[in-house]
């Protein structure tokens, strides 16, 4: 559902401030620090996020795409040559 007035989705616990407090989460102390991360988790979730990362790049472009970028180069040519 959308709230008329500004558009933004809005859910049961609207209105009540409930939401936001829990989306912050509690407040910590300033002196407080996080935890570190252990190093063989650090490394485990950088390989991951590499391998992940390495297989979108290697993925074909969509031919969607390569239609509106060629659509795109004949525009800017164009343009180009009118100027």
């Amino acid at each position: 559902m959308k709230d008329d007035k500004s558009g933004a989705a809005f859910g049961p616990a609207s209105g009540s401030g409930q939401a936001d407090s829990a989306a912050k989460g509690p407040a910590a102390p300033a002196e407080e620090a996080e935890a570190p991360i252990d190093p063989r988790l650090d490394q485990l979730i950088g390989a991951n996020l590499k391998a992940h990362y390495d297989d979108i790049l290697s993925a074909p472009l969509p031919d969607r795409f390569v239609v509106l970028l060629a659509e795109l180069a004949a525009k800017e040519s164009q343009a180009r040559g009118s100027s």
